[in-house]
């Protein structure tokens, strides 16, 4: 997750959710900083993505921080469709799998525990549901690797993953920065 600090807004928008942006995931989250200006840039830029098939959503604010869902209502319809995402949201009380139905249930549980995020949002992130189970059974610790995620299984794969990622990054930010 990204923190806005000394990059224009759009810099770290495309830094931390080109993934999102090159459909290689299905979000991606960032916190900013609560203030009108931060506000007008993430309208004008879902106002742009809108048509691109992605969607801005403020999932929690204060009164200094305002954390941010970029996500691809399209690939996150698809990922709550699988079963096995299913049984696993259902262990959080979740019941409506439609993408609205879903995110209200994680704005809620993000509100209700400002200490941690549910460690479900893992899902909404497209990470593996082995390393979501993985981080969850090992309070966060053992972790076989760490990148965009911690990883529990097949870390292989993940740095595989990691790598197309930060290439993602890399050539988004060349080519509109």
């Amino acid at each position: 997750m990204g923190d806005y600090r000394n990059e224009s807004f759009y810099q770290f928008f495309i830094r931390y959710c080109a993934p999102t942006m090159a459909s290689l995931k299905c979000a991606n989250m960032m916190s900013c900083p609560n203030t009108e200006e931060c506000r007008e840039e993430l309208e004008n830029i879902d106002a742009e993505l809108k048509g691109k098939g992605l969607k801005v959503r403020i999932m929690f604010e204060n009164e200094k921080r305002m954390l941010v869902l970029v996500y691809r209502p399209n690939l996150l319809a698809k990922r709550m469709k699988e079963n096995e995402i299913r049984e696993f949201l259902g262990e959080y009380g979740y019941e409506d799998f439609s993408v609205e139905g879903a995110l209200k249930r994680l704005e809620g549980r993000i509100a209700l525990d400002k200490s941690q995020f549910p460690h479900e949002i893992g899902v909404f992130l497209g990470y593996p549901l082995e390393d979501i189970k993985g981080f969850i059974l090992n309070g966060g610790k053992n972790g076989l690797c760490c990148g965009e995620w911690k990883v529990y299984h097949e870390p292989e794969q993940a740095r595989k993953v990691f790598a197309n990622l930060k290439k993602c990054r890399d050539i988004y930010l060349s080519l509109f920065t």
